[in-house]
């Protein structure tokens, strides 16, 4: 907690409100992990509902529990859940998700005779296997890193380990990255791997991914001190892995333009008289397909230029979901769980977040802004082809809605407390009507009680969506305004009640 206020005392208040940096109180914090956990454990066992809410509010329910292979089935999934804050911060998600699922674990192996594991260890296993990062800030990725690691040293104890002789710091670099979460590009070229990029790769390239796998593995779990030729190895492998992926795109596209050439050569040879003398001709279609060739060729060009730079430079210069948190996309198609608490920009501040305003002429600055917004609405129309049209007037956590969204996999839960500008303002209108057609809202929670961000002078709401398997038919949406502080309420009866 202390850790968050440092966070967010780092720069100027001035400052901290054009970047829309605000601490979430802990409450709200753990409420959001909560119902998010409910809603992915009742999702993945089918259980009822009313249980999983017992369980994961009042995690001492397990002890009165009696069916074994029901709690060894919800310890599974838990064990497999990959959870992710793409504005990450100083990891108060990450640190809330761990603290509640440790307390589940800890509870389930004593109710099911399992060894109990230190503390120590169980932290360990729970940020190795189901936490992410990600922040544009490179001093906000430390803060981060080091928050998860004061949880983690608290936990030593000398019948577990060497605290002496073996460093306990764990290697968080692959864990918590720097990195824009909105705009995905190399070499100034927006890319985007998610979707069938991913679920088709060939085997060659899955078995790399399964050895980078154990390679991140490895690194976070050493009791040595960081090795940079270690980490500089699981780099390069992770290039390979994208220089390929790249790489069979590229011939890809190379066989579609030559299987279009080929229909185009079938077509001219075609165009002939009939019996009658009358003219038969494939103008139209040749047309057709070659207007088909000249888009292919520019996204061969695009990718080609994307494969001559991978590497050209001495440090990795991008951030790219797919490929620096390849073992989620490869094995799970995303993230079980998005969780966080998106900055708060107004859309006329939307600026490149690493570049500095006083560094430019009001020219320069103005254009760097008007290109990055661009690059944010080409992103969206990357991830989400069936949106046509973007409210330039859009504050910046409606990318992060569209982003977040994408970066989860097929019945996955985005969960995100963000103004609630855009339920009543005309560039939400576009949202909403996104995630009415194409997603599974669950809930969006007001609190007229208690402002949860006192210091940001704005009203709040927290908002739990499902991205559904398939297009989803008539469904209800709830939302819930309590008239007393989260914690008065946050308990397993209220749950139940607005569930």
């Amino acid at each position: 907690e202390m850790l968050g206020k440092v966070y967010e005392s780092l720069i100027s208040s001035e400052e901290r409100g054009d970047a829309g940096i605000f601490y979430t109180p802990r409450v709200e914090i753990d409420f959001m992990c909560r119902i998010s956990l409910v809603e992915y454990v009742h999702q993945k066992t089918s259980f009822p509902k009313d249980e999983i809410i017992d369980l994961i509010f009042n995690p001492e329910s397990i002890l009165h529990l009696s069916n074994p292979t029901k709690l060894g089935t919800i310890k599974a999934n838990l064990d497999k859940i990959k959870i992710v804050d793409p504005a990450v911060g100083s990891a108060s998600f990450l640190v809330g998700m761990m603290n509640i699922l440790v307390e589940i674990h800890t509870l389930l192996d004593q109710k099911l005779n399992k060894k109990e594991e230190n503390l120590f260890a169980l932290k360990q296993k729970i940020i190795l296997e189901n936490l992410y990062g990600v922040d544009v800030k490179d001093w906000a990725v430390m803060v981060g890193e080091l928050r998860l690691w004061l949880s983690l040293i608290v936990e030593t104890d000398e019948k577990y380990m060497d605290i002496y002789t073996k460093p306990l710091l764990p290697n968080l670099s692959f864990k918590i990255r720097q990195g824009d979460s909105l705009v995905e590009e190399i070499a100034g070229v927006n890319i985007s791997l998610k979707g069938e990029a991913f679920t088709s790769l060939p085997n060659s390239i899955k078995d790399k991914i399964h050895a980078l796998i154990d390679r991140k593995s490895a690194f976070f779990s050493s009791q040595r001190s960081a090795d940079l030729k270690e980490a500089k190895e699981i780099e390069l492998l992770e290039q390979e892995i994208f220089k390929e992926i790249i790489k069979s795109k590229i011939e890809e596209l190379q066989t579609k333009i030559q299987q279009k050439q080929n229909q185009i050569s079938f077509l001219q040879k075609q165009n002939k008289e009939d019996l009658f003398g009358n003219d038969i001709s494939f103008t139209n279609e040749i047309e057709d397909v070659q207007k088909e060739i000249t888009a292919y060729q520019k996204e061969l060009s695009k990718y080609e230029n994307i494969f001559s730079t991978i590497g050209s430079k001495t440090e990795k210069d991008y951030f790219l979901w797919e490929i620096d948190f390849a073992e989620v996309f490869a094995l799970k198609g995303g993230f079980d769980i998005v969780i966080g608490n998106p900055p708060y920009i107004r859309q006329e501040l939307i600026a490149p977040p690493t570049e500095k305003e006083k560094n430019y002429s009001e020219d320069e600055w103005r254009k760097l802004k008007k290109q990055y917004k661009e690059k944010l609405i080409t992103a969206v129309k990357t991830s989400w082809p069936q949106i046509k049209k973007i409210n330039k007037k859009s504050d910046l956590y409606i990318y992060f809605y569209y982003q977040g969204l994408s970066l989860l996999n097929k019945s996955g839960f985005l969960c995100f407390i963000n103004l609630n500008s855009w339920l009543d303002v005309d560039y939400g209108s576009g949202l909403q009507e996104f995630l009415l057609k194409y997603m599974k809202p669950f809930y969006i929670i007001d609190n007229i009680a208690k402002r949860s961000f006192k210091q940001a002078d704005v009203n709040t709401v927290i908002v739990l969506i499902q991205r559904p398997e398939e297009k989803p038919n008539d469904y209800p949406i709830k939302f819930i305004v309590f008239k007393k502080p989260f914690d008065e309420v946050i308990n397993p009866s209220t749950i139940k009640r607005i569930s």
